[in-house]
């Protein structure tokens, strides 16, 4: 799972400093399989801003019930 994380919040900084939509999928395509971990369903949320989704999702407060999602819509 370590490994999974360290994998989305690398494509999710590569995304935001290059702005290349391939880093965006491979950080998707993860999220997706962290969220089957953890049987999470992910369903569109409002949008917000993807370094706030992405601080969210590293610290983990709220849970990845609410981190996975969020960090999903936001890319």
């Amino acid at each position: 799972m370590t490994n999974l994380k360290d994998q989305i919040i690398y494509n999710t900084i590569e995304y935001l400093d290059t702005h290349d939509l391939g880093y965006s999928n491979k950080a998707k395509m993860h999220l997706q399989d962290l969220a089957k971990e953890f049987h999470i369903t992910l369903k569109k949320q409002s949008k917000i801003d993807t370094k706030v989704a992405l601080k969210k999702f590293i610290l983990n407060g709220d849970g990845y019930n609410e981190t996975i999602p969020k960090l999903f819509n936001s890319l």
